[in-house]
């Protein structure tokens, strides 16, 4: 069973800066987050949870939502040693109790096409596709 807390202290974004690494986020646009950059983005419209499973922490998730609006987004990171192990499950209800306080009553987010496991998760709880992005790039 896991929880989740709020995460308020230089510990907590010690944490989640952390997880923002090749080894979580092989799917992930990833940008090196820092300790300081973690604690500026948080804000009313932005909130940031640490999930534990007794004493250890285990992961993080976001909930972001405009201001005054019940539509909300959220990301989420299982550290790779708890993957595999259910524990995504377990924060989709997490995420989805959060988001209910504070009154989203939509939730919206983007993942990456071949993170199957992750669309799989999503797809069990109702979660569907709404829309198609292309990414394009070219070296310069």
């Amino acid at each position: 069973m896991i929880t989740c807390y709020k995460a308020k202290t230089n510990g907590d974004m010690k944490f989640i800066s952390s997880l923002f690494c090749p080894k979580n986020c092989k799917y992930m646009r990833m940008n090196k987050q820092t300790p300081a950059a973690v604690k500026k983005s948080i804000s009313p419209l932005r909130i940031h949870y640490i999930i534990k499973t007794g004493s250890q922490n285990i992961g993080w998730f976001n909930l972001r939502k405009p201001f005054d609006s019940t539509i909300g987004m959220f990301g989420m990171i299982i550290d790779k040693p708890f993957q595999g192990q259910g524990f995504g499950q377990e924060a989709m209800k997490l995420i989805k109790q959060e988001a209910k306080k504070i009154g989203i009553k939509k939730l919206l987010l983007e993942v990456e096409s071949k993170n199957f496991k992750a669309i799989n998760l999503y797809v069990g709880f109702g979660f569907k596709a709404t829309r198609r992005f292309i990414e394009m790039e070219k070296k310069i």
